[in-house]
Protein backbone atom coordinates (compact mmCIF):
# COMPACT_ATOMS: atom_id res chain seq x y z
CA UNK A 1 0.00 0.00 0.00
CA UNK A 2 1.09 3.55 -0.26
CA UNK A 3 0.86 6.99 1.36
CA UNK A 4 -1.93 9.89 0.21
CA UNK A 5 -2.87 13.17 2.89
CA UNK A 6 -1.07 15.29 5.10
CA UNK A 7 -2.13 18.29 6.46
CA UNK A 8 -6.30 18.05 6.52
CA UNK A 9 -6.35 21.70 5.17
CA UNK A 10 -4.06 21.52 1.87
CA UNK A 11 -5.63 17.90 1.31
CA UNK A 12 -9.21 19.13 0.64
CA UNK A 13 -7.76 22.09 -1.24
CA UNK A 14 -6.46 19.56 -3.50
CA UNK A 15 -9.11 17.98 -4.08
CA UNK A 16 -10.75 20.64 -6.81
CA UNK A 17 -6.97 21.95 -8.06
CA UNK A 18 -5.07 20.29 -11.15
CA UNK A 19 -3.44 18.21 -8.44
CA UNK A 20 -6.35 16.06 -7.85
CA UNK A 21 -5.01 13.05 -9.12
CA UNK A 22 -2.35 12.81 -7.13
CA UNK A 23 -4.27 12.80 -4.35
CA UNK A 24 -6.91 10.25 -4.82
CA UNK A 25 -7.52 7.71 -2.58
CA UNK A 26 -8.02 4.36 -4.65
CA UNK A 27 -6.06 1.51 -2.45
CA UNK A 28 -4.32 3.83 -0.97
CA UNK A 29 -3.96 4.79 3.11
CA UNK A 30 -5.24 8.46 3.57
CA UNK A 31 -2.81 10.57 6.53
CA UNK A 32 -4.44 13.35 8.21
CA UNK A 33 -3.45 16.03 10.27
CA UNK A 34 -3.90 19.34 11.19
CA UNK A 35 -3.02 22.33 13.66
CA UNK A 36 -4.73 24.69 15.49
CA UNK A 37 -8.15 23.96 13.74
CA UNK A 38 -11.71 23.68 15.72
CA UNK A 39 -13.12 20.82 15.89
CA UNK A 40 -16.24 22.11 13.90
CA UNK A 41 -13.71 23.05 11.15
CA UNK A 42 -12.06 19.73 11.19
CA UNK A 43 -15.74 17.77 10.47
CA UNK A 44 -16.30 20.12 7.31
CA UNK A 45 -13.16 18.80 6.21
CA UNK A 46 -14.05 15.37 6.64
CA UNK A 47 -17.15 16.06 5.21
CA UNK A 48 -15.49 17.36 2.00
CA UNK A 49 -13.56 13.86 1.89
CA UNK A 50 -16.57 12.14 2.25
CA UNK A 51 -18.48 13.93 -0.21
CA UNK A 52 -15.42 13.34 -2.76
CA UNK A 53 -15.84 9.37 -2.24
CA UNK A 54 -12.51 9.18 -0.42
CA UNK A 55 -13.80 6.84 2.26
CA UNK A 56 -15.28 4.46 -0.48
CA UNK A 57 -12.16 2.94 -1.99
CA UNK A 58 -8.77 3.61 0.34
CA UNK A 59 -7.26 1.22 1.99
CA UNK A 60 -7.62 2.53 5.67
CA UNK A 61 -6.72 6.01 7.49
CA UNK A 62 -3.52 7.07 9.49
CA UNK A 63 -4.23 10.11 12.00
CA UNK A 64 -1.62 11.86 13.05
CA UNK A 65 -1.39 14.89 15.26
CA UNK A 66 -4.06 17.14 15.99
CA UNK A 67 -3.52 19.87 18.40
CA UNK A 68 -5.29 23.14 19.33
CA UNK A 69 -2.47 24.97 21.62
CA UNK A 70 -2.23 22.42 24.23
CA UNK A 71 -5.42 20.37 23.28
CA UNK A 72 -5.27 16.88 21.57
CA UNK A 73 -8.15 16.23 19.14
CA UNK A 74 -6.86 13.02 17.64
CA UNK A 75 -9.80 11.04 19.34
CA UNK A 76 -12.41 14.00 18.87
CA UNK A 77 -11.38 13.35 14.75
CA UNK A 78 -11.69 9.69 15.25
CA UNK A 79 -15.17 9.91 16.84
CA UNK A 80 -16.25 12.32 14.34
CA UNK A 81 -14.68 9.69 11.62
CA UNK A 82 -17.82 7.35 12.77
CA UNK A 83 -20.14 9.70 11.09
CA UNK A 84 -18.47 9.85 7.84
CA UNK A 85 -17.23 6.23 7.38
CA UNK A 86 -19.45 3.45 4.51
CA UNK A 87 -21.70 1.69 7.00
CA UNK A 88 -21.03 -0.95 4.21
CA UNK A 89 -17.24 -1.50 4.91
CA UNK A 90 -14.80 -1.92 7.22
CA UNK A 91 -12.13 1.37 6.75
CA UNK A 92 -8.77 0.44 9.40
CA UNK A 93 -8.12 3.21 11.49
CA UNK A 94 -4.65 3.61 12.74
CA UNK A 95 -3.98 6.97 15.33
CA UNK A 96 -0.34 8.01 15.87
CA UNK A 97 0.76 11.66 17.44
CA UNK A 98 4.42 11.21 15.53
CA UNK A 99 3.13 12.27 12.29
CA UNK A 100 2.47 16.10 11.78
CA UNK A 101 3.46 19.64 12.85
CA UNK A 102 4.71 18.87 16.39
CA UNK A 103 7.36 16.98 17.95
CA UNK A 104 8.11 14.27 17.80
CA UNK A 105 8.23 14.15 14.22
CA UNK A 106 8.52 11.44 12.20
CA UNK A 107 8.99 11.40 8.16
CA UNK A 108 6.49 9.43 5.87
CA UNK A 109 7.13 9.50 1.94
CA UNK A 110 3.94 9.48 0.56
CA UNK A 111 3.26 7.65 -2.73
CA UNK A 112 5.87 5.14 -1.76
CA UNK A 113 4.90 1.71 -1.46
CA UNK A 114 4.72 0.93 2.43
CA UNK A 115 4.54 -1.84 4.51
CA UNK A 116 2.15 -1.90 7.45
CA UNK A 117 3.57 -4.52 9.98
CA UNK A 118 1.24 -5.65 13.44
CA UNK A 119 4.21 -5.92 15.86
CA UNK A 120 1.86 -6.61 18.67
CA UNK A 121 -2.22 -6.24 19.92
CA UNK A 122 -2.37 -2.28 18.87
CA UNK A 123 1.33 -1.50 17.79
CA UNK A 124 2.12 -1.08 14.30
CA UNK A 125 5.27 -0.75 12.29
CA UNK A 126 5.72 0.88 8.89
CA UNK A 127 8.70 0.39 6.60
CA UNK A 128 9.38 1.56 2.75
CA UNK A 129 12.54 0.80 0.52
CA UNK A 130 14.96 4.03 0.98
CA UNK A 131 16.31 3.76 -2.47
CA UNK A 132 12.12 4.52 -3.54
CA UNK A 133 11.73 7.45 -1.92
CA UNK A 134 13.08 10.50 -4.64
CA UNK A 135 12.46 7.73 -7.65
CA UNK A 136 9.57 7.98 -8.44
Amino acid sequence: ASVIGGNLCVLTTLLVSPYRAVVQPHGRWVMLEDLNEKPERLDRFLSQLTLAGAWETCGGILLGDFHRQFESLAMSVANLLEFHLPRDRQVPVLITDNIGHIWPMSPLPLNVPIQFSAIEPGTYELTWSPSLVGAL
